[in-house]
C-alpha cells in the first residue's frame, strides 16, 4: 500500500493563513510595545490555530478515531 492512500484529503484554508500572521504580529507587538498588548495572546492564538490543524488531521484519518489504540 502506497503512503497515504484511503486517507481523505484536507481542504486547505487560507483564512488559517491570515490568523497565523494576526497571531505573528501579536507576538512581535508585545516585544516592541511591552506593556500594552501581553504576549500571551498571540502565543494562545497561535496554539489554538495548531490545535485545530492537528485536530482536523486526526479526524481525516480513515478510521475516524482520535487516539491509535
Amino acid at each position: 500500500m502506497t503512503p497515504g492512500a484511503g486517507r481523505h484529503p484536507i481542504r486547505y484554508l487560507p483564512q488559517l493563513d491570515g490568523l497565523r500572521a494576526v497571531a505573528v504580529l501579536l507576538v512581535v507587538a508585545s516585544h516592541i510595545i511591552s506593556l500594552a498588548i501581553p504576549g500571551v495572546s498571540g502565543v494562545t492564538l497561535f496554539f489554538f490555530i495548531s490545535g485545530f490543524i492537528i485536530t482536523r488531521m486526526m479526524l481525516a484519518e480513515p478510521t475516524g478515531r482520535l487516539l491509535p489504540f
